[in-house]
């Protein structure tokens, strides 16, 4: 998926997956489990920008789209992300052909921080990523992502176990081809 997302003074261009099989969890308050399964609905489970990993920087050139001044400025940065970042975006898109290619991008965000499960959707995905291409370390990284989650509910924290199980017991076929 590709997106702009708004800060109030710019627009921040975004890329990565959104996983059709990872339940994200949403609102603060209700804390609903819910699927990404329709374009509507994406929510990346991988993302990338030209903020640098995790947003933290360094920022690259055409990062953000300046939409507080001129129509001149908002044409410059726009091209400037065309140019410099769209390349860099379709290219990750396009690295991932087969369900399995996905693995390397995970563990290449797992090693970039000692902190990965600070990161619960990242972390929710690779577990359920895990579970569904039949590794045995789902269980392992499911028991640490319910580990860092002593601040959600407990009602979901059980829908999400149980949603784990379901893609245990169901992993894709070896060929499965990944979509996007």
């Amino acid at each position: 998926m590709i997106e702009f997302h708004s800060d109030r003074l710019s627009l921040v261009f975004v890329w990565g997956f959104s996983l059709n099989f990872v339940p994200h969890i949403a609102g603060r308050d209700t804390e609903t489990v819910a699927w990404h399964r329709t374009p509507n609905s994406a929510n990346p489970d991988l993302r990338y920008s030209g903020l640098g990993r995790f947003c933290s920087g360094p920022t690259q050139p055409g990062a953000t789209i300046p939409t507080h001044t001129t129509e001149s400025s908002v044409r410059d940065g726009a091209e400037l992300t065309r140019n410099l970042l769209l390349p860099k975006a379709l290219a990750k898109l396009d690295s991932v052909r087969r369900l399995r290619d996905l693995g390397a991008l995970f563990q290449e965000e797992e090693r970039s921080t000692s902190h990965f499960f600070n990161f619960p959707q990242l972390a929710l995905a690779y577990t359920f990523y895990l579970a569904k291409i039949g590794d045995q370390r789902a269980r392992q990284y499911m028991s640490e992502w319910l580990e860092n989650s002593g601040h959600m509910r407990e009602e979901t924290l059980q829908r999400i176990t149980k949603l784990f199980e379901e893609a245990v017991n169901t992993p894709f076929n070896a060929v499965d081809r990944f979509r996007h």
